[in-house]
């Protein structure tokens, strides 16, 4: 590591947009941040929500990092930008792509720019129900349960999304050598790799399944007899993955000279952005740390000797080594959508509303009182349900609508399922072994909403730290990066440093505590006399 080297860039790949952050290593102070929109993902194109079919294109996220790393680096001078040591990243997973011999996503292609199946599947992705049903069917017979450690399969995972595609499009299947996540695509791009060199272990363990009692991925025997297409994708997989803390050589001259950065700008490892986040918030054992967004992701890490039997906790969350904190169990959970709910019922009202975007702000000086919303029963399920017990096919509900029943009720009773939803992960997580002495929310919903925090301490009973930090994702990216390039031994020395710590602390109210614990209940009854439908 070099003397003059201070600064790091962190790259959190959101739904939307792409942000980053420049950081100092040395206390983890967020000096400037900027971010930039994916353009055509804006415009809504190659996208069908009806079919749960989100695709986003190569070109997006290209521009969008180089136009977000220009504004991030125009008011630094050149002594600045050249004080910056390395630039790691995170992105959303899985988000997954078909790609040449040559390791470009097809959509980069001309014959392949306007084909949807040739993009990037975004995360939220849902067209491969019945893949992920069949993949699920087939461990449950198989000699080896490859779900052992992550619970039922997802159609948002890889292995799924390159069998639907497959049999839906024969000519992307021909043109495709292999499948890439977006971020293992990211660093190989910023370095000007040709070929796929670098897979992150987060996204291999939790999204592909690799895992070191299968000796790595899935049998070419169960993949064979799942989809010959995926059988073929995995082998070409022969990269052993590596952790986000790795050094994947220098940033290629094509991005730094344009930026006024060093051709000695270490590049690091990559993960999914929750598990950034959560490095950015202080995850530890013992810390339950949940990024609250468009979705919802809830993390811990274990030490290795307190977990030898996952099958108590995978209808909860799934469990994968040298995740998020290499040397330690990453524990990933979440709900499938979170802040897109609310964004949906604000998109419901926005015909009859003059500015939109106060449309939430204003729902949420409506909840001053715990008690609405309390006499209806909402499931949060819009978008599948993700944990527990995964299920692609669940849809949401509002049960209990009267005559009397307004529109402060209703985003009430939508809050309260958000946060029932949640209660239900957590406590899962706790009958099945895990303890938290803590929980760190982060995440735009964390920082803008009060009211829901405010209810979240209320429904979990547990005290809440809601970080003021905005770039939590960007700043654990940007501390893989410090590792890499060597300024810290490790990530664990990185977080002491670097992590973030200052925000609102939430109490649990003890009269709210009785009054959600029996809308929980009902929250349970509901949802489970609604499972039968799906």
């Amino acid at each position: 590591m070099k003397q003059n080297k201070l600064y790091g860039i962190g790259v959190d790949f959101g739904t939307d947009s792409v942000r980053v952050a420049l950081v100092r290593y040395d206390n983890g102070t967020v000096l400037q941040t900027a971010s930039s929109l994916y353009s055509r993902w804006a415009k809504g194109l190659f996208c069908n929500p009806s079919l749960a079919q989100f695709r986003q294109h190569p070109s997006d996220y290209q521009e969008a990092l180089f136009a977000a790393l220009q504004k991030l680096l125009s008011s630094f001078s050149q002594e600045e930008r050249d004080s910056i040591g390395s630039i790691g990243v995170g992105a959303t997973g899985s988000t997954v792509s078909p790609v040449n011999r040559e390791g470009v996503p097809l959509a980069l292609l001309e014959e392949f720019s306007e084909d949807a199946d040739a993009m990037f599947s975004l995360w939220k992705d849902h067209t491969a129900t019945k893949e992920a049903e069949e993949f699920n069917t087939l461990c449950s017979r198989w000699e080896t349960d490859y779900t052992c450690y992550q619970g039922s399969y997802s159609s948002e995972w890889f292995w799924a999304k390159i069998a639907h595609t497959g049999r839906k499009n024969p000519k992307v299947r021909r043109a495709s050598q292999d499948w890439i996540e977006l971020c293992d695509w990211i660093p190989l791009l910023l370095t000007g790799e040709q070929q796929i060199t670098y897979r992150s272990q987060c996204a291999a363990a939790h999204k592909a399944l690799w895992n070191s009692k299968f000796d790595g991925l899935p049998s070419h025997a169960f993949l064979s007899e799942f989809d010959a297409y995926a059988a073929e994708v995995l082998k070409q997989y022969t990269q052993i993955p590596q952790p986000c803390s790795a050094n994947l050589g220098y940033i290629c001259s094509s991005w730094a000279s344009p930026l006024g950065l060093c051709d000695d700008v270490v590049v690091g490892g990559s993960t999914l952005d929750a598990h950034a986040g959560a490095v950015g918030a202080g995850i530890g054992p013992g810390v339950l740390v949940s990024v609250l967004g468009t979705s919802a992701v809830h993390m811990t890490v274990l030490p290795y000797a307190q977990m030898e039997d996952p099958k108590s906790l995978t209808d909860f969350a799934g469990l994968a080594e040298d995740s998020i904190i290499p040397g330690f169990w990453g524990v990933e959970s979440g709900q499938a959508a979170f802040g897109d709910v609310l964004s949906w019922f604000a998109r419901c009202l926005a015909t009859f509303a003059p500015e939109t975007g106060n449309i939430l702000p204003r729902l949420d000086e409506m909840l001053t009182n715990s008690e609405i919303g309390k006499d209806l029963i909402a499931l949060e399920w819009l978008n599948g349900r993700r944990y527990p017990n995964g299920c692609d096919k669940a849809r949401g509900a509002l049960v209990g609508l009267n005559l009397s029943t307004d529109v402060a009720s209703m985003y009430g009773v939508l809050t309260n399922s958000l946060l029932f939803g949640l209660r239900s992960i957590v406590e899962g997580m706790q009958k099945g072994g895990l303890h938290f002495d803590s929980m760190v929310a982060t995440g735009g919903i964390a920082r803008k909403s009060e009211v829901l925090m405010k209810r979240l301490a209320s429904v979990l009973n547990l005290p809440i730290l809601a970080l003021f930090q905005q770039e939590t994702c960007a700043l654990g990216a940007a501390m893989y990066g410090s590792v890499a390039c060597g300024y810290f031994a490790d990530l664990k020395e990185a977080q002491k440093a670097m992590v973030s710590r200052q925000g609102v602390l939430y109490e649990p109210v003890a009269s709210d505590v009785v009054l959600f614990d029996a809308l929980y209940e009902k929250y349970l009854k509901v949802g489970a006399s609604m499972e039968a439908l799906w």
